[in-house]
């Protein structure tokens, strides 16, 4: 039976979130500026790392990207003008990524529309359920991020004995 349950709260994750990908790639928001999804994420990375900026290779290794993948959406990006590359103080070589002001605004806007597009699907659905739902799905984040966290350090430790 747990299998079962498992299985059927897999199911719908994974279609709930196809669902919202799709969404993202249709919509206005994101249309009228042809950001992939992957550059949509790059910008949430960003966001939540505001300050000075990141290294290109954090960005790729927290998203899971090579840093040649990352470099050419981080390109695409900086010609939008949603990010900006900033040079080192200290290392002339070391080059940072951070969120433009546009990108602020791109970032912004997108966040927006689906808050509004959240508001709309929440209609019908009693308070009680709303709250459970936003209760277990915290619950659910919680786990993967301690999941994340472990495998992070595994491939760091990892990489770190590969390179001696």
């Amino acid at each position: 039976m747990a299998k079962k349950r498992a299985a059927a709260v897999f199911e719908s994750l994974f279609e709930t979130s196809g669902l919202m990908q799709y969404l993202h790639m249709k919509t206005d928001p994101l249309m009228d500026s042809n950001i992939s999804i992957s550059q949509l994420k790059i910008l949430g990375c960003l966001f939540r790392h505001q300050g000075e900026g990141m290294r290109l290779k954090d960005i790729a290794f927290e998203m899971d990207i090579t840093p040649g993948g990352m470099s050419q959406a981080v390109d695409v990006l900086v010609r939008h003008g949603f990010v900006e590359r900033i040079s080192s103080e200290i290392d002339r070589r070391a080059v940072s990524i951070r969120l433009s002001e546009a990108g602020k605004a791109k970032r912004k806007k997108i966040y927006d529309f689906f808050v509004s597009m959240t508001d709309e699907l929440m209609e019908g659905i009693a308070v009680e359920e709303l709250e459970a739902f936003c209760r277990v799905t915290a619950q659910f984040r919680a786990k993967l991020n301690e999941k994340k966290q472990t495998l992070l350090t595994q491939l760091r430790d990892k990489n770190i004995k590969s390179k001696k």
